[in-house]
């Protein structure tokens, strides 16, 4: 253990709908400096933890979750999508696959960029930066926000 208790599960189960049981009761602790790596055979469920812990199992992954998720101590059993996006990240195992960008570097990167650009509200530049072109960007985004269900903070 090197920091604070960032990301837990407890007792953490998961079905795809209509499949049987991908996780059963699995415990969990991540603290703070860590780095922890998932191994295991195809198809025992490694995508699966990260997607309960990041929300997208129950939600964009249709299923049933049981068990407690904790992130930075506080239950993620209600807490909005938005929130969730704050305390856990993912990284694909294919990098074409990532949300804006083909380079791990540039995904880091993009909401540093994203979050500076929004405040100046110059869409163009973020255009620019994740190769779309506007309309694109705004399609993506507006789907990603009906597919996740995500709700303003304010």
């Amino acid at each position: 253990m090197t920091g604070d208790l960032v990301a837990q599960l407890k007792g953490a189960s998961f079905s795809y709908y209509g499949a049987p049981e991908t996780l059963h009761a699995v415990d969990l602790d991540v603290h703070a400096g860590e780095c922890v790596v998932l191994m295991g055979a195809s198809g025992s469920g490694k995508p699966t933890i990260v997607r309960v812990l990041n929300g997208l199992a129950g939600g964009y992954y249709r299923g049933s979750v049981s068990g407690d998720v904790f992130l930075g101590g506080l239950s993620a059993r209600d807490m909005e999508a938005w929130r969730r996006a704050e305390l856990v990240g993912s990284v694909f195992q294919d990098p074409t696959a990532q949300f804006f960008s083909s380079q791990l570097a540039g995904e880091v990167d993009f909401m540093i960029l994203f979050r500076r650009y929004v405040l100046l509200e110059d869409w163009d530049k973020i255009a620019v930066y994740v190769r779309l072109s506007r309309s694109q960007m705004f399609q993506r985004h507006s789907a990603a926000i009906k597919r996740l269900d995500i709700k303003s903070p304010d």
